[in-house]
């Protein structure tokens, strides 16, 4: 599952050593002979172990390709893999990886979501509406996906539908800034100052 849930379930081992092997070897001069060298060995193993750990820990990429190596099929690596290829400007391999996710989770919305984000990345605003909109249709309060569609609509000059859109966001969560934001801009379009004066505020 993951290398930190191993820690907990090791205290009980760890007590049982602590307190049974002393009643194994109740000599001090066996317990010198056999246990001290036996306890360099396991901690030198141990320690070469940890290096290579934590070479998998260096970063995002290499933490979730390590868990594809290692891991049954599953979309959760490929999914946090494109997030974190995103982050890194890995743009194609950020679009792979979510396909990939989505090969085992077509009904997850958050997949759709952030290969929607990636696409618009890559400049694709057709798919990345598409994703956006599946997003929608799986989870319909997902107001992230709400303002990222609305923000494709307003790009593409689409105001009024574009409005509609901002406006679901805000209905779903009523602080979203970036959503008001755009919606003040369309109304200041509109000439509707004063509404579009209150929607600046709640962003601010």
């Amino acid at each position: 599952m993951a290398d930190r849930y191993h820690y907990l379930s090791s205290i009980g081992i760890a007590v049982m050593l602590a307190w049974g092997l002393p009643l194994l070897f109740p000599r001090e001069n066996l317990r010198k002979k056999i246990l001290f060298p036996a306890a360099m060995d396991f901690l030198i193993i141990m320690s070469v172990l940890t290096w290579k750990q934590c070479n998998y820990w260096e970063n995002s990429i290499k933490l979730w390709n390590h868990a594809l190596k290692v891991t049954d099929e599953s979309y959760l690596p490929y999914y946090n893999l494109g997030i974190a290829l995103r982050e890194h400007g890995q743009i194609d391999e950020s679009i792979d990886n979510f396909k990939k996710a989505l090969q085992f989770r077509p009904d997850m919305p958050a997949i759709h979501n952030n290969l929607g984000l990636v696409l618009v990345d890559k400049g694709d605003l057709t798919s990345a509406a598409k994703e956006f909109r599946q997003s929608i249709y799986l989870r319909p309060n997902h107001a992230g996906a709400h303002n990222n569609l609305a923000m494709i609509l307003y790009r593409q000059k689409q105001f009024e539908l574009s409005f509609d859109y901002f406006q679901q966001a805000v209905n779903l969560q009523p602080d979203y800034a970036n959503a008001r934001y755009y919606m003040a801009l369309i109304l200041a379009r509109e000439k509707l100052h004063e509404k579009a004066l209150f929607h600046y505020n709640n962003a601010v």
